[in-house]
């Protein structure tokens, strides 16, 4: 499992360091996991927060999608 942690207001995109196996991303708000308002983006390997004011951290977890084919 990877973890990539970010803690600020101003930056909505996070790019991830290892590519998820996609239905394994967990996205957490201050430490309230989030059903919705987020999405994944194959192409660029980030995940894209909808904008919440009053927030500090967010915690992105996931599984390492496999290398073998």
């Amino acid at each position: 499992m990877k973890l990539a942690e970010v803690v600020g207001r101003h930056a909505w995109t996070f790019a991830l360091s290892d590519t998820p196996a996609p239905d394994s991303i967990q996205v957490a708000l201050d430490g309230v996991t989030l059903a919705s308002g987020w999405t994944y983006d194959p192409v660029g390997n980030t995940v894209r927060l909808d904008p919440v004011l009053g927030s500090s951290s967010l915690t992105v977890t996931y599984s390492v999608a496999d290398s073998c084919p």
